[in-house]
């Protein structure tokens, strides 16, 4: 599973609606979605396949959260039921799992839209560049 980290720069009051507008000159969505396996003897959660999952990360310049960084994530996180069949038992069973399974990109457009990003984090006072990629 990648999860990408996109410094965005300066993201003006750090609204969805900012963030989307310099998002969308930075980076194209795919318009993936994942998949959830089904079946078999046992829930393999390892062979979940995420759909289309970016964090992006900006640096607030004007308002009242000027200096602030906001992160927002980019992803369409669905829970899912797994309908699985263990060795032995009599029937199947079931175990849910929460992954970022959805086509983020909900108005196909291949453009990012402030409705499609969900604020994660303000991070008061603390600058976009004094993050690096070990701090996600």
């Amino acid at each position: 599973t990648h999860i990408y980290v996109i410094n965005l720069g300066n993201v003006g009051d750090g609204s969805a609606t900012a963030v989307a507008a310099v998002a969308a000159t930075e980076y194209t969505p795919a318009g993936l979605a994942g998949a959830v396996p089904q079946g078999g003897v046992s829930p393999n959660l390892r062979a979940v396949v995420p759909g289309e999952n970016v964090t992006f990360i900006g640096q607030v310049t004007s308002g009242a959260g000027a200096g602030n960084t906001v992160i927002y994530d980019y992803a369409n996180w669905q829970t899912t039921t797994i309908t699985y069949t263990p060795t032995g038992a009599p029937g199947s069973q079931t175990t849910t799992v929460y992954a970022p399974t959805g086509n983020p990109d909900i108005h196909g457009t291949h453009i990012i839209s402030a409705d499609e990003l969900t604020l994660t984090a303000t991070l008061v006072g603390v600058t976009t560049n004094a993050l690096s990629a070990t701090d996600f």
